[in-house]
């Protein structure tokens, strides 16, 4: 996830910098000059950082799995000892029912 971050912004500098040397230096022309610089470099990770962006996607991807089957997993552990806390309390009910009879 840093790598890609780091790559769009060291895109996003060169872009700046480029616009800067075409000559979009005067105060008045700052904000046009971040707000292109931000538009060109969006466009251009778009297409430039489809490996890192992809790899960042699937890393992402396989914690959210993996997270998803852990919480899956405690709560199938949490279903069969509810169960079985189920059958333990049912046992004792017909087993003091007997002994009442």
């Amino acid at each position: 996830m840093l790598k890609y971050s780091i790559l769009r912004l060291g895109l996003f500098a060169a872009c700046l910098g480029l616009l800067w040397l075409v000559g979009l230096r005067s105060p008045d022309q700052q904000i046009l000059l971040v707000a292109l610089a931000a538009l060109i470099s969006m466009g251009l990770s778009f297409f430039l950082l489809r490996g890192p962006r992809d790899e960042v996607s699937a890393r992402i991807t396989e914690k959210l799995e993996k997270r998803i089957d852990r919480k899956q997993g405690a709560a199938a552990g949490d279903a069969d000892h509810d169960a079985a806390d189920e059958d333990a309390e049912a046992q004792a009910a017909e087993a003091a029912e007997e002994q009442t009879r």
